[in-house]
């Protein structure tokens, strides 16, 4: 009963990792093969793939250049506007999607109480349309 997958489709930012790749893999590429797997146990598409691995990148320690050269200029910003398909293969609607129910729900317990706020994990579309 592994959270993965359940946290996947809630759209939380997950990401797939090696775990003692010399003594629990039995191949010489362990982050390929541990791709692999998630594909076959849990069945997930190529769309589910290229979003893990974009959130891979975007939560690695590497420098703002080599994220910009892997993901494009603006990669920072949760949009839709920091995705680019062309060099992450994770569709627009899917980011879309995730960014939009994002707010929509924060949007919705608030409005349950005028007196609560949420601080946002995730910009605003003024706060990224400000930033560009």
């Amino acid at each position: 009963d592994h959270p993965f997958l359940p946290f996947l489709h809630r759209g939380l930012n997950v990401s797939l990792a090696t775990d003692n790749p010399l003594e629990l893999h039995i191949s010489a590429e362990p982050l390929v093969e541990e791709y692999a797997v998630a594909t076959k146990i849990w069945g997930l598409s190529p769309s589910d793939m290229c979003e893990i691995a974009r959130y891979s990148a975007l939560q690695s320690g590497f420098d703002h250049d080599v994220k910009v050269k892997w993901l494009g200029q603006w990669y920072w910003l949760n949009s839709s506007q920091g995705n680019r398909p062309d060099m992450s293969f994770t569709p627009q609607i899917r980011v879309a999607f995730r960014y939009e129910v994002y707010h929509s729900e924060l949007d919705y317990l608030e409005s349950l109480n005028s007196d609560t706020y949420f601080v946002r994990a995730m910009t605003t579309r003024e706060e990224e349309d400000k930033l560009m």
